[in-house]
């Protein structure tokens, strides 16, 4: 059985191309992953006001919003974990009163601690 020398040339080139679109799609992804977690980075701090509580929770709400909305660009379960636990935290936050918040030393702990994990698996 004879090969003909245009498939072989075809078979040839195809493989180069395959692996390009495979570095394409990993680097596609790389700066899907960097400009997610840029803007996460952006929104994991927040300081809640005591003097205008409304204003606190409605940042609370739109920080947590957007957070989640950030979690369908990336497809990195540890990523997307990361966003939705701060995510949460805010959300809790805007259903707090947050006059009433008595233990506001834990909440920016749980906060910090949050944040060095979105840095965490950004990184990663």
């Amino acid at each position: 059985m004879r090969r003909s020398p245009r498939l072989a040339l075809l078979l040839l080139t195809a493989v180069p191309a395959i692996a390009l679109l495979g570095a394409c799609q990993q680097a596609s992804a790389f700066a899907d992953k960097a400009k997610v977690c840029t803007e996460a980075i952006s929104l994991a701090s927040l300081q809640p006001n005591p003097a205008d509580p409304q204003q606190t929770r409605n940042e609370a709400k739109e920080k947590a919003d957007r957070l989640i909305d950030l979690t369908k660009n990336v497809a990195e379960a540890d990523v997307k974990g990361a966003l939705t636990t701060v995510a949460d935290h805010y959300t809790s936050l805007a259903k707090e009163k947050v006059d009433g918040v008595v233990n506001l030393a834990d909440w920016a702990k749980q906060t910090v601690k949050n944040l060095d994990n979105v840095r965490k698996v950004c990184l990663g």
